[in-house]
């Protein structure tokens, strides 16, 4: 409030709240954070509208354990996925995990089985690796179900990580399993590859004395969004002193002058490029990768554009799917096998098959009194 007031720029790098957005309230804060939620949200329905998938089932963790990106998520989605016109058809059902075991993800598996081939599973890295692993088990891993997990910050302790491998007896099965996951993460890895290496390092060195990151060798979200944060505002502030002396003035640096800079506007940095929004927030972009059996490991494959609400293959890499194709939204002879086409076929089936028994049944029963008669005529010439 009193940053607010004096006028201060306010920069978050942690989160982003969509309050944020509203400038009468915030008229200083600039947003860096390199995740939105709704944004997410949008990036699936363009993925199920890409691919016709109108039929899903949306699996909602409400465990004690769940972080509250999870939760948040599955409002979301019961909203944006229940449109007046009716374009999809959603069940929802909610587990907690900590109460969840092998028999508690058997019966789930057993209702996606009756309702749905799409399934969007909101619930931490540990339950959704098990969920995968018993739906292998179940042959539900075969291409005919479609699997959507998200993760959008991958480095810090509270989203634990999504592998296959934990040298455990069951590593073979989740190998196989991830083969039909939709990984959705953001998109920050253009902007890691692209800063200068001994930068990077430095972020790597200073990550590793944190308690709260994990002891990895790559920087976390974070801290690139910092550093984003931090080179943007730099920009802003030549831009603000140059525009100052071409009017001959004293160069303004209050924040709701750094908000107007940098709102509704593409910045350079490095080689690539970052998007505001109209209300100084950043516009994320997000990913969706594929886990690939060679290398062992998920691969980006669609592009998710925040700007413009668009996605594209943009990866020289297309999506390859067990079977050979993606699944339908819904199974050909329906969920019970009751459809009318398929009951059509069934019934000219057991027509068929029940005139070629007959026809054998008919030969069988000629070829037997045949043989009667001539026996018969045998013993009479006798």
């Amino acid at each position: 409030m009193f940053l607010t007031e004096w006028n201060v720029p306010i920069v978050t790098i942690s989160g982003n709240s969509r309050k944020l957005s509203d400038k009468e309230k915030y008229p200083t804060v600039i947003s860096m954070s390199p995740s939105d939620n709704f944004m997410m949200a949008i990036f699936v329905k363009t993925t199920l509208e890409r691919f016709r998938w109108t039929n899903v089932f949306l699996l909602c963790d409400k465990g004690d354990r769940v972080v509250p990106f999870y939760i948040a998520m599955c409002a979301i989605f019961k909203n944006l996925l229940r449109p007046a016109d009716g374009q999809f058809t959603l069940y929802d059902v909610s587990i907690k995990s900590v109460d969840s075991h092998q028999a508690d993800l058997d019966l789930m598996l057993e209702e996606i089985a009756s309702r749905s081939r799409v399934v969007i599973v909101l619930t931490n890295a540990v339950v959704m690796r098990q969920l995968m692993i018993q739906a292998q088990r179940r042959n539900m891993t075969n291409g005919e179900y479609v699997y959507f997990f998200m993760q959008p910050f991958l480095l810090l302790n509270v989203f634990s990580d999504f592998s296959w491998r934990l040298d455990k007896d069951d590593d073979l099965l989740a190998l196989e399993a991830f083969r039909v996951v939709f990984y959705m993460i953001t998109d920050t890895e253009t902007l890691a590859q692209n800063i200068p290496t001994n930068t990077r390092d430095e972020m790597v060195n200073r990550m590793q004395s944190y308690s709260l990151c994990k002891e990895r060798t790559t920087a976390t979200v974070e801290m690139f969004a910092a550093y984003e944060a931090v080179t943007l505002l730099a920009k802003v502030a030549r831009d603000i002193v140059q525009k100052a002396r071409l009017n001959n003035k004293q160069p303004n640096f209050v924040g709701t002058t750094f908000v107007k800079e940098l709102s509704n506007r593409t910045h350079d940095l490095l080689r690539e490029s970052t998007n505001f929004d109209i209300n100084a927030c950043k516009i994320p972009d997000f990913l969706i990768k594929q886990f690939n059996s060679t290398s062992k490991s998920f691969e980006n494959v669609i592009l998710f554009c925040g700007k413009d609400n668009t996605s594209s293959f943009s990866f020289n890499r297309n999506l390859t799917w067990p079977g050979g194709h993606l699944p339908e939204t819904k199974p050909r002879c329906g969920f019970d096998g009751s459809n009318n086409e398929c009951r059509t076929n069934s019934t000219a089936t057991i027509l068929v098959s029940t005139v070629l028994v007959a026809a054998v049944l008919l030969i069988t029963l000629l070829g037997v009194l045949v043989c009667f008669r001539y026996k018969f005529r045998f013993l009479k010439f006798l």
